[in-house]
């Protein structure tokens, strides 16, 4: 995998190729994203929530969806698309790409 580092601008990224975002987070907490995906090979995109090297959910993302991991420990937070495909080719084109509409994280006492 080419993992590209991808900001966050205003919660929000779109993944259209390999990469990742991170967010570091202190303490333990509710970690809640919003994320939709579009499917290439009849395959939708594969999004990893990871704490550090301890995974969280790994999951294939379609239509818009809200997806809340509680996070057990202070760590840095990566979201990760694994699975990138285009074929320009195809009829219709297909692109899978991921798309991060919002990352919110509240901290649990």
């Amino acid at each position: 995998m080419n993992d590209r580092v991808k900001p966050l601008v205003d919660g929000r990224a779109a993944l259209a190729t390999n990469g990742l975002v991170s967010l570091q987070v202190c303490r333990p907490g509710i970690l809640t994203i919003t994320a939709s995906g579009t499917a290439a090979q009849n395959r939708w995109p594969l999004m990893s929530v990871s704490a550090g090297d301890q995974s969280l959910l790994t999951v294939r993302v379609s239509v818009e969806r809200l997806f809340q991991v509680r996070v057990p420990k202070a760590a840095l937070l990566t979201i990760t698309f694994h699975d990138d495909a285009y074929l320009p080719n195809a009829i219709p084109r297909q692109d899978r790409n991921l798309f991060v509409r919002s990352v919110r994280f509240v901290a649990t006492p």
